[in-house]
């Protein structure tokens, strides 16, 4: 199945290959060479991140490239039911997975400056941090989820940006997305049960409503 959009999704590989150079150069070749030398780094750095973090260095790795956007026509229109002109960004987030085996996940931004840059957000959390905090997002998107598809296993995930902060390039969107994407890899919620005869249009209108809070 295709991913939301212009998202990419690399092949699992071990967790210790996404910090070698060459490795990455390969898996990045479908990027213009500026996009490439800006997401390796941080590829990198995630990787070095879930080392730290107790994840083994041979686990199997998940990689996914999630971009921002410019909204040219049409900003918050497009979930009131009317229609947004979009352009997908060279900058974006690159995001690493391990699966886990329990109903959590443990979530790292590679942010700096944060405070608390790792959090472990169970599917069944109920609250969220105090305004403004990172996990914010994330939080949203495991709970939202959690709920609509029971049963779900969660993974271990590193996540960098190049996205410029304040900038209006749908960072929280993306943000949303690259929690699904992850999830749905991990679990196959695009193939359950519950997604029958959903359209493609009618899926991204369900994350759209993740992050804004409306039921759909």
């Amino acid at each position: 199945q295709a991913l939301p959009g212009p998202i990419s999704a690399m092949a699992p590989q071990p967790l210790a290959s996404w910090r070698d150079s060459a490795s990455l150069s390969a898996r990045l070749s479908h990027l213009d060479p500026e996009a490439a030398a800006s997401k390796a780094p941080l590829f990198a750095a995630a990787a070095e991140r879930l080392i730290a973090a107790g994840v083994p260095d041979t686990a199997q790795t998940r990689g996914f490239l999630v971009p921002g956007r410019i909204e040219v026509l049409g900003k918050h229109t497009d979930y009131a039911g009317g229609r947004s002109l979009l352009v997908a960004t060279s900058k974006g987030f690159a995001v690493l997975a391990v699966d886990r085996e329990d109903h959590q996940c443990r979530v790292i931004t590679l942010e700096p400056g944060v405070a608390d840059p790792e959090v472990t957000i169970p599917f069944d959390t109920a609250e969220d941090q105090a305004g403004g905090h990172w996990s914010n997002y994330p939080r949203t998107a495991i709970r939202r989820l959690g709920r609509n598809f029971p049963g779900l296993k969660g993974a271990d995930i590193a996540i960098g940006c190049d996205l410029p902060p304040a900038s209006g390039m749908s960072t929280s969107s993306a943000l949303i997305c690259s929690i699904f994407v992850v999830l749905d890899a991990r679990n196959g919620i695009r193939g359950r049960k519950e997604l029958e005869g959903v359209s493609e249009e009618t899926l991204y209108e369900y994350l759209g409503c993740i992050e804004n809070g409306q039921s759909c």
